[in-house]
């Protein structure tokens, strides 16, 4: 019976290298067809754990004593009273210059005003009154004293081009076909 006993020994030994061999072609083939899952899923994991890490880290374990409480109070204090005195400073700063905005603006109208004086006048723009000579008038007649010259030829336009000439055509020519 002790050759028996090394015989089922022998077999097990078999069976448990052909499950073992099964084991590891099944989970080599596993991996083969799904490796880049779990390669994914891995760093998809890493990075939960370690935001999830960085989170519950960052949070406070135990509350403020009484001393950091106050400290913290007084610097929140103290931000809030410069943060107003920005704002007060600020809002000082956008009243004065919505004055002289203001200032300006009055300035340019009158000056329009004066410009529209002179034209009603009959100063021309850039002349003030102290510097035109005084003319004395003769009447109705020193306003159509001036001679008209009639120097441009009736038909002459000079957005139009030069009209006169046969046929009435325009005197430049035009350029030839180009390309043919």
């Amino acid at each position: 019976m002790g050759d028996l006993f090394n015989v089922e020994e022998i077999l097990a030994e078999e069976e448990d290298a052909g499950f073992l061999e099964h084991l590891i072609a099944t989970g080599t083939g596993f991996v083969s067809s799904y490796g880049w899952f779990f390669l994914a899923g891995g760093i998809a994991l890493y990075f939960v754990w370690k935001n999830y890490r960085i989170q519950t880290s960052g949070a406070p374990r135990n509350p403020l004593s009484q001393k950091e409480l106050a400290e913290f109070q007084n610097k929140e204090e103290a931000r809030q009273r410069y943060i107003a005195k920005l704002q007060g400073q600020y809002e000082k700063d956008a009243v004065v210059r919505s004055d002289k905005i203001k200032q300006m603006e009055e300035e340019k109208k009158k000056a329009r005003l004066e410009e529209l004086e002179k034209l009603d006048t009959g100063n021309k723009l850039g002349t003030s009154k102290t510097n035109l000579p005084v003319q004395p008038n003769s009447g109705p007649s020193s306003k159509g004293s001036k001679p008209k010259s009639n120097s441009l030829r009736p038909e002459y336009n000079p957005l139009m081009g030069d009209t006169s000439g046969s046929s009435g055509r325009s005197c430049f020519q035009r350029p030839g076909r180009s390309g043919g």
